[in-house]
């Protein structure tokens, strides 16, 4: 069997898998972030944290209602994953900025 022999409901379940694992890496990712900070004295932008957030919930509220309510599904996979690599972005950033030390200047 290859990857064209794929139905679209195989299809759509292997899509909503990779989905759950990428969402559980950044739910990570995101753990990590929060454990390294509350152990260290970093500080940051609280107002940059809402509006990443409020973006990534945005997104994720439009894919959920083109998913159940008004199904759609190539938007709603686009806005799925959008929120996903922003969500990354975000935590993969404050990551490295923890990872690097700051006495190297």
């Amino acid at each position: 069997m290859t990857e064209l022999d794929v139905t679209a409901p195989e299809l759509r379940q292997r899509t909503d898998a990779l989905l759950s694992v990428k969402m559980a890496l950044v739910g990570l990712l995101i753990a990590i972030d929060a454990q390294w900070i509350g152990a260290t004295d970093f500080v940051f932008d609280p107002v940059s944290a809402v509006k990443v957030v409020a973006v990534v919930s945005g997104l994720a509220s439009i894919s959920w209602f083109y998913a159940v309510m008004r199904p759609v599904e190539r938007f709603q996979v686009l806005c799925a994953e959008t929120a996903v690599l922003l969500a990354f972005s975000a935590a993969a950033t404050v990551l490295s900025v923890l990872v690097i030390p700051t006495t190297c200047r």
